[in-house]
């Protein structure tokens, strides 16, 4: 399997979100590799703003995996997504790896909740890439610190430097989750024209996970 990259040529932000998409079939061989898995990631612990599998809709199934890491690189990035135990075994269909830029200043673990959400989304919306001025982001980040149901939310870098799409996470349900980043684009000039909403929740090793 080809791993697709999406970044500028001469511009190399710190952050990346890696976005594992399950093959067909694979989820009793996720299983056995999890331990493996959680090892690999032990090694990033450092550089890890959020980690997290998506799911099916009913929560039961693993359908795929979310981490955004910061990285000296793109290249680093890439290779770190290469040689994750699952994508190394081929058990994803894809694997994309996309400038971040966080409207956050914290990590996963430092929004952690004081217990876990009933439910927690993934979003990912897309449109026609442009770009965003200083004051814009400033706001952009001023609004998203004051949601405390974000887990993770940033732009995504597009190939001419500007921003083609947004990534989130919310410990929200779909409906909410969607009211949430719809408002929070509101505050920009980005028209949406894809939206996916999944269902995710925060990762690492159960006994771990907060």
């Amino acid at each position: 399997m080809a791993l697709k990259h999406t970044h500028p040529a001469d511009y190399h932000p710190t952050d990346y979100l890696v976005l594992g998409r399950d093959a067909a079939g694979v989820g009793e061989e996720l299983d056995r590799r999890a331990t493996i898995h959680w090892d690999y990631m032990d090694r990033f612990a450092s550089q890890l703003i959020a980690r997290g599998p998506l799911l099916s809709p009913d929560g039961e199934e693993h359908t795929g995996s979310i981490h955004i890491i910061r990285s000296a690189s793109a290249l680093e990035a890439q290779r770190f997504a290469r040689e994750e135990p699952y994508c190394r075994a081929g058990l994803y269909s894809s694997v994309t790896v996309t400038p971040f830029r966080g409207l956050l200043s914290q990590t996963m673990w430092e929004r952690a909740p004081a217990s876990l959400p009933e439910y927690s989304t993934f979003m990912r919306a897309g449109w026609p890439a442009c770009s965003c001025h200083a004051k814009q982001m400033e706001r952009l980040q001023w609004e998203a610190s004051r949601n405390e149901h974000w887990v993770f939310v940033g732009l995504l870098q597009s190939d001419d430097m500007g921003f083609a799409g947004l990534a989130a996470a919310a410990d929200l349900k779909p409906e909410a989750a969607e009211r949430a980043l719809r408002e929070l684009l509101d505050l920009s000039e980005f028209c949406v024209d894809q939206l996916e909403l999944s269902r995710w929740q925060r990762g690492g090793r159960p006994k771990m996970r907060q």
